[in-house]
């Protein structure tokens, strides 16, 4: 398991995210665990309110294969970060509204 980008997610060190992502690509076990009951990198990101990382990885990973983001949304509401999932939904009411 690769620590250092987890590490890096939830202090909310951007820069060193971006280096991780841009050197090593995407961790394998983030793919699995978008899909599971763990956290992935985004719902650590929403968690934790690092907004600007929760963009980033939103932009590098274009996660929006549907637009589906509940655990990541759940994990920003259960800890009142509403901003991000603000961010979250934004999507969703830009295609309902067109």
């Amino acid at each position: 398991m690769r620590r250092d980008i987890w590490w890096a997610v939830q202090r909310g060190d951007l820069q060193t995210t971006q280096e991780i992502l841009e050197k090593q690509g995407w961790p394998e076990e983030d793919e699995r665990a978008h899909y599971s009951d763990t956290h992935s990198l985004l719902a650590t990101a929403c968690a934790a309110g690092h907004i600007e990382i929760v963009k980033f990885l939103l932009d590098w990973r274009k996660y929006s294969g549907g637009g589906c983001y509940v655990p990541e949304g759940m994990a920003a509401l259960r800890n009142g970060r509403m901003d991000v999932l603000q961010l979250l939904l934004e999507p969703v009411f830009t295609d309902f509204c067109n």
